[in-house]
């Protein structure tokens, strides 16, 4: 039976989704543990009783309405208790990445420093070796009072009963999520209860409807805006069964996700694109053996951009086990836009347009062109444009950047009005993103910042890092295309990141990807960079830190590997 609207009635909040899970007893939170074998499973019910017990323990501490609480746990029932206790609190949570996520130590701390003063009044939960890293750094001496290691709550511990819950209004901000952070240092959007409600109300809507025997699956770390509004807060929002996998289980044991939807009959979840195509590089034929994945019926595919060739090769490995292409479903969103902005209609599988060369226009001459995969049309209660250059909409088949504008925009960057100002237009928030409409459907096709002019064409970044890896299918590298100016030319630069192996497949790989980029973009590469694993920085949600990456090749400071480069000077 298809679920109605739990929410419908307006200035609903986070709060309401709360209370209405400490009543609900049937339907609840599985837990893989680390080696996602054993299973441990908490009812919503005692979800938000743990909740409200590290509540009181939190406010006898001091913790207040209106402060901001970091909450740098792995994913794990403590991660709930906190995040959802602060909010019980009528606190800000912000979800953190732990260590190892931000590339280490130094990372880490890093990050807290930067965090401290920008968010005053700031609190720090985590677990007690995280804590002592951020202990270590002499921005958080003041603060030592404020950061405390997630306490051991038994059963019969004083919660927070709910006549002493938080009462926010709708358009008050409800938690903060950090962006990628591809470019600077990241941004802290500011969500209110509205947005979240209107987009877990939106994804759902926009999914064909969720229905009772409907179970999320989710493995995407939760300080990922995917993983904890399109999947965490999606469960809460619909009061549906969520099966959750640490991230680290994921990239060990990728059959691990695959064998989830078996067990629990799993329908709805959502990934990048490198993990479909990570699913089917990194899972042996062997390992498929027992899979039944006929109960998966949405799977959504976005933050990145989404890749034909993933799509049909996650198809051509899974369909034998019960997979269908219809249940692909390409989307769009961003944090400034709480999640998701643009979703594919369920069922209908992923919808491939041809475009012509050069300023993007629908292609009559289909071997010329270039095919985008659409990311659907706008979420319940959102307005999509493609503006030029003047800020103007374009008309059909025309590039511009997508602006949106509707329920689920953010209520600006925390501690930030200026850059608040600068994405804004009235109403409208400008992404930064570029796209094409064609028949009311959005496909992405670049960044602004991503652009390379080379030999008067423009070239998106991604495009030429797409070459790369279809050559070297490495799925756990990375690549990072960038622009260097030579003679008053823009010319392109190449990095990837390759498996260990012999000299002459390295020189094999060298030549077809020089060869394919000349082919496909009527200019040579400038420089081939190929380094190890890992030697491409990486924002916690896996995206190149593309300025960085160009700032360690000009300073000489990227470890390369592989066969002698030819520099060259474009053509």
């Amino acid at each position: 039976m298809r679920l109605p609207d739990p929410y419908a009635r307006p200035g609903a909040t986070l709060r309401d989704l709360l209370a209405a899970a400490a009543a609900n007893e049937r339907k609840g939170i599985s837990l893989y543990d680390r080696r996602g074998k054993n299973v441990d499973r908490k009812s919503w019910s005692e979800v938000v009783a743990f909740a409200a017990r590290w509540a009181s323990w939190a406010s006898a501490r001091g913790v207040r309405a209106g402060d901001h609480v970091m909450v740098s746990l792995p994913t794990s029932f403590e991660f709930a208790a906190a995040w959802f206790g602060a909010a019980l609190l009528g606190a800000k949570p912000l979800a953190l990445a732990l260590p190892r996520a931000l590339g280490g130590e130094a990372a880490f701390r890093r990050r807290i420093d930067g965090l401290w003063k920008f968010l005053e009044p700031a609190w720090l939960v985590g677990e007690e070796w995280v804590l002592e890293l951020a202990r270590g750094s002499d921005a958080a001496a003041p603060y030592a009072g404020r950061i405390f290691a997630f306490p051991d709550l038994p059963p019969e511990a004083q919660a927070a009963p709910p006549g002493v819950w938080a009462e926010p209004e709708a358009d008050e901000v409800a938690f903060l999520q950090l962006t990628s952070g591809s470019t600077s240092f990241p941004k802290a959007v500011r969500i209110a209860h509205r947005a979240i409600l209107a987009n877990c109300r939106g994804i759902g809507e926009s999914g064909g409807g969720l229905f009772e025997g409907d179970v999320v699956v989710c493995w995407l770390p939760l300080n990922h805006d995917m993983g904890l509004v399109g999947l965490f807060l999606l469960a809460l929002y619909w009061g549906l069964d969520l099966v959750l996998l640490r991230p680290e289980t994921f990239l060990a044991m990728p059959v691990r996700w695959l064998d989830a939807f078996t067990r629990f009959r799993g329908s709805i979840t959502a990934a990048p694109d490198f993990a479909y195509r990570y699913a089917v590089e990194k899972v042996a034929p062997e390992e498929r053996a027992g899979l039944d994945l006929s109960s998966w019926r949405v799977a959504c595919t976005g933050a990145e951009t989404v890749w034909e060739s993933t799509l049909d090769r996650f198809v051509e490995a899974y369909a034998p086990f019960g997979f269908r292409r219809g249940s692909l479903i390409p989307c769009y969103g961003l944090a400034e836009g709480t999640l998701a902005v643009t979703f594919q209609e369920a069922g209908r599988g992923p919808v491939i347009r041809e475009f012509g060369p050069g300023a993007f226009s629908v292609a009559q001459d289909a071997a010329r062109g270039r095919r985008v995969v659409s990311v659907g049309r706008p979420l319940l209660g959102m307005r999509v444009e493609v503006r030029g250059p003047d800020g103007r909409p374009l008309g059909e088949g025309l590039e511009g950047e997508v602006a949106f504008a509707g329920p689920c925009v953010f209520s600006g960057y925390h501690g930030d009005p200026a850059e608040t100002t600068r994405v804004m237009d009235g109403e409208w928030l400008l992404s930064g993103d570029l796209g094409v409409l064609v028949e009311g459907e959005l496909h992405i096709t670049g960044r602004l910042k991503e652009i390379l002019k080379v030999g008067g064409q423009s070239i998106g970044a991604h495009e030429i890092e797409y070459v790369g890896q279809e050559v070297i299918r490495y799925a756990d590298g990375k690549s990072c295309a960038f622009g260097i100016v030579r003679d008053g030319r823009e010319l392109p630069v190449l990095v990837c990141e390759v498996p260990a192996g012999d000299p002459d497949r390295l020189s094999e790989w060298a030549s077809s990807i020089r060869r394919d980029v000349a082919r496909a973009f009527g200019t040579q590469l400038a420089d081939l960079v190929f380094v190890k694993r890992g030697a491409i920085p990486k924002t916690t949600s896996g995206k190149v830190r593309r300025n960085e990456v160009r700032d360690l090749y000009r300073d000489g400071k990227l470890e390369t590997v592989g066969p002698p480069r030819v520099l060259r000077s474009g053509t």
